[in-house]
């Protein structure tokens, strides 16, 4: 008998302080571009991955939902989108156990966790937009 666990609500900030401040340090005082640009790869690697996750849903593959929740929860951590790599992490969990249910809500989750991330990352880098 399996125990349903609901993904949980990140009641904090989107993107890790101490993470995005270490990143804000990479940053020449007048030119943001490396933020932006590692935003900007961020947006193209969580699109890749949602994608081979909502394939692998599809096709009841909990390799490939191994893979791409792997990639993501990767993705994320390096950007200090630390609840949304514990989200996916979870996702990783159930596609090593042969799984690919209850992956939904948690993929409902990730993707209202994404919009707080991408809207945290738009205030505080004004030369990044989604």
């Amino acid at each position: 008998m399996s125990t349903h666990v609901a993904p949980p609500v990140n009641e904090g900030p989107a993107l890790d302080p101490e993470i995005f401040a270490g990143l804000l340090e990479l940053v020449d005082e007048d030119d943001d571009s490396f933020v932006v640009d590692l935003f900007g790869s961020y947006v193209t690697s969580y699109a890749e991955c949602i994608e081979g996750v909502a394939r692998a849903l599809a096709t009841s593959d909990p390799d490939g939902l191994r893979h791409h929740a792997h990639t993501l929860k990767g993705a994320s951590a390096n950007v200090g989108a630390s609840h949304l790599a514990s989200l996916a992490e979870h996702l990783q969990r159930l596609g090593e156990s042969g799984r690919v249910e209850p992956a939904e809500e948690w993929v409902e989750a990730i993707a209202d966790e994404y919009v707080r991330v991408i809207t945290e990352v738009e205030t505080r880098v004004p030369g990044f937009r989604a």
